[in-house]
């Protein structure tokens, strides 16, 4: 069965991500980052649990892949440099 759409969707076959990858899906994939946040109240990774068991001093690699538009990373990260910024326990 084929479906038509004026969304744009990915032209590699067979693609195992079904839902388009326009604009529009971008900004839908950061509205549910931003729900699940806000349901949870918290990253599902949270910062209790990176500063207790990642080594931060000598830095980390985190994949960030299959989740969506990126935006979990970018807050994620963004929130380290501001501690990192405004802290003594990291130097």
């Amino acid at each position: 069965t084929v479906l038509l759409s004026k969304r744009e969707s990915h032209k590699v076959q067979p693609s195992t991500y079904w839902l388009p990858k326009d604009e529009e899906e971008q900004q839908r994939l950061v509205g549910q980052h931003l729900a699940f946040k806000e349901l949870f109240e918290v990253h599902i990774l949270s910062y209790a649990f990176a500063t207790n068991t990642l080594d931060l001093k000598r830095g980390v690699s985190i994949v960030n892949a299959g989740c969506g538009s990126g935006a979990w990373v970018t807050v994620y990260v963004n929130s380290f440099l501001l501690f990192q910024k405004n802290s003594s326990s990291f130097s």
